[in-house]
């Protein structure tokens, strides 16, 4: 028996080495899977979050604003709730000395069959993207509005974050663990 343990104690030893990867997977930097954004262009009654809070939350008042033919061609006799924003929408992220920019919009929004009528959303976002303190700059706002503050989310959770509303930029720190990153741009007319 003991000579048995003997032969087997190498092959343990090896196969917790094999277990634990190479080094370079190891030393890998830790990443986000997702950190997507969207912009909300609100009217002129909406000046603070508690007002927003007050009208319902950034879905029930301000119009999506995104890249022009993002939002798609509504079928015939289709409208839109509250018709979505086209511009030239920039952004980029920031973390690490790296800067990420050309956010890939993911499709969104909805029809409802009896009414006809649409709710327009797009998010943009980057995928894998390095874990950090990172700064997401609106680079491009929509005519006539300026960035007001940011509502900023990890897997669902609300976290704190500066916004620099001159610069149309906000500062988040992703919590440890945290796999997505979501922020609603809340754009105001000054």
């Amino acid at each position: 028996m003991r000579h048995r343990l003997m032969r087997l104690a190498p092959m343990v030893a090896l196969a917790g080495v094999a277990l634990m990867g190479p080094v370079s997977a190891l030393a890998a930097a830790p990443s986000l899977n997702v950190v997507d954004f969207t912009v909300y262009a609100c009217p002129a009654s909406i000046q603070s979050p508690a007002d927003l809070d007050n009208a319902g939350g950034p879905s029930a008042v301000c119009a999506v604003a995104g890249r022009p033919g993002d939002f798609g061609t509504l079928a015939d006799g289709y409208t839109w709730r509250i018709d979505p924003i086209e511009y030239d929408l920039e952004a980029s992220y920031h973390v690490h000395g790296t800067t990420l920019t050309s956010p890939e919009a993911t499709a969104g929004g909805y029809c409802d069959t009896i009414t006809m009528i649409c709710n327009a959303f797009q998010a943009y976002g980057w995928f894998n993207v390095p874990k950090g303190t990172a700064t997401l700059t609106e680079t491009t706002i929509p005519a006539g509005y300026a960035l007001g503050w940011a509502n900023v989310s990890a897997d669902g959770q609300a976290i704190a974050a500066t916004t620099d509303a001159a610069a149309g930029s906000v500062t988040i720190r992703a919590p440890r663990g945290a796999q997505s990153i979501y922020v609603e741009l809340i754009d105001i007319v000054p």
